[in-house]
């Protein structure tokens, strides 16, 4: 599991992070280079607002895909990653991400485990609509 956690939340942020690299069809956002899946050194889930701020930490509109050049660029200069989603997405949306990554959390159990069967389901929709013929599992 390397950099992810242990427990519930560690397996949210496994399948959250290949969700997102579907989404973004194994295509870094910035650059535009692609990669095969499986390549998860190479392109990470990218947060505009950190990991830490729960509200917003497995919010699909947050997590973008990035090689790890470009994640380790805007993540290293704060304000071009800024104006990265903003040229990208519009100031709105940055305003509407940055209010709620700023409220509370209070996620329990039971709405980790919502976000798991939720990510799970529409990870596998994407693996099958992009040919990929496996499932996606993860263990216990």
């Amino acid at each position: 599991m390397g950099f992810y956690k242990k427990g519930i939340k560690g397996k949210l942020d496994i399948i959250f992070s290949r969700y997102i690299r579907f989404r973004d069809n194994w295509t870094c956002k910035r650059c535009g280079k692609k990669y095969a899946p499986k390549a998860t050194h190479s392109i990470h889930a990218a947060h505009i607002e950190g990991r830490g701020k729960e509200s917003v930490r497995w919010n699909p509109k947050n997590v973008f895909a990035l090689c790890y050049g470009c994640h380790k660029f805007i993540d290293s200069y704060p304000v071009k990653k800024h104006e990265w989603f903003i040229g990208k997405f519009g100031q709105g949306a940055y305003d509407d991400l940055v209010f709620e990554s700023n409220r509370p959390s209070h996620f329990k159990k039971h709405d980790i485990e919502e976000m798991i069967d939720y990510y799970k389901t529409e990870l596998n929709k994407l693996m099958k609509d992009g040919g990929y013929n496996e499932n996606f599992r993860t263990t216990s």
